[in-house]
């Protein structure tokens, strides 16, 4: 079980950080502990998820610029997520999978909370990018493990829309993890298990899309729902992928699709009516 890290945890690491030597160091202390966890969950370990937080919590107050943290963090995450083997337990490879994306978005939030005004509009262009990375593994994970496809994508889902970045990049990265994840469910699964997790995906991605949506700021109403229906047309495309490979499910996909993701309406413009004019007849010459 992974941990939370917590505003306290953070400001305690912070704190021990001042002892720390120069950035060369430090940098290479961070590495080994990436490396470490990496290495831990590879291995199936037991403290897979007890390093990842370790690692991540030493890159938190790291004396480096706060777009170098925020990859940083994504990086430990993605390659501890790409490392779990393919006999650790179901259950172990969601629960870890879960606590690594939670645990970065996290840290991720930290991070800005404490940077310096100065380095914040570069640290928050870094987190698409980050998120992108994080997604990335998560897909592939999923695509080796897909029994547990649908948690894995679903739980990282809910942490995407928690994270640190506009309305819109939120749906955006949600929206094509869940279409990713979908596409990737493979042959080998069987209908009736490929279907489940693709419904559970499509709904997961639906009401978290909502709630970002209903909860973006006025002056991002417009790029939001222009993300969501983007969205809406790349999870239906993926979804309709799988059916037309799974006969089987068609009927229950779509009608998910038809419940949870309908068409996304544009917002109203407002058009201007034209002034009432009076036509004269021409006067006789």
């Amino acid at each position: 079980m992974i941990k939370q890290l917590t505003m306290a945890t953070a400001l305690v690491t912070i704190l021990a950080s001042a002892s720390f030597a120069q950035t060369a160091a430090q940098s290479a202390q961070i590495e080994a502990a990436i490396a470490s966890a990496e290495a831990e969950c590879a291995s199936g370990g037991s403290n897979c998820g007890d390093l990842l937080e370790r690692a991540i919590a030493s890159i938190v107050p790291a004396p480096i610029t706060a777009a170098t943290r925020i990859q940083l963090v994504a990086s430990a995450t993605a390659r501890v997520t790409r490392s779990l083997p393919a006999n650790m337990s179901t259950n172990d490879v969601a629960s870890l999978a879960a606590g690594a994306g939670r645990l970065a978005v996290q840290a991720t939030s930290i991070i800005l909370e404490i940077t310096d005004p100065a380095e914040r509009a570069a640290a928050l262009a870094a987190v698409p990018a980050a998120i992108e990375q994080i997604s990335s593994a998560a897909t592939s994970k999923a695509a080796e493990r897909p029994e547990v496809a649908a948690q894995i994508a679903s739980n990282l889902i809910v942490q995407i829309g928690r994270a640190p970045m506009t309305a819109a990049a939120r749906v955006d990265a949600l929206s094509t993890l869940a279409a990713r994840v979908t596409e990737s469910l493979p042959a080998r699964m069987s209908t009736a298990a490929a279907t489940v997790s693709i419904v559970d995906i499509i709904r997961v991605a639906a009401t978290t899309t909502q709630a970002i949506v209903d909860g973006a700021p006025p002056n991002e109403a417009d790029a939001v729902q222009a993300a969501a229906a983007t969205g809406r047309s790349a999870i239906v495309s993926a979804a309709a992928s799988q059916a037309a490979r799974r006969p089987g499910s068609a009927a229950a996909i779509s009608q998910t699709i038809s419940l949870t993701l309908p068409p996304v309406e544009s917002p109203p413009v407002d058009v201007p009516q034209a002034s009432p004019t009076q036509v004269f007849n021409a006067s006789p010459t």
